[in-house]
């Protein structure tokens, strides 16, 4: 994991911070190339999401919205 996130810091996508409460912990953040590519992506994936949703019926978005909930939840 360390080559991947010292890759991901020379490419400009993440930056890393010393915690201030705790030096063991380093934060993660998106830097100038990572806020790019993120919004490069949620864009076109979110008009993809959008134009699903439209084109199906309720019982689906439901349901949809259903699986959404436990993946963020970790169910």
């Amino acid at each position: 994991m360390n080559r991947v996130l010292r890759d991901l810091i020379r490419a400009k996508m993440i930056k890393q911070v010393q915690d201030e409460n705790d030096t063991r912990k380093k934060n993660l953040f998106l830097d100038k190339e990572g806020k790019i590519f993120f919004e490069t992506v949620y864009n076109s994936q979110k008009k993809r999401i959008f134009n699903a949703l439209k084109n199906s019926g309720s019982d689906s978005v439901i349901k949809f919205k259903d699986v959404l909930k436990k993946i963020i939840n970790g169910k």
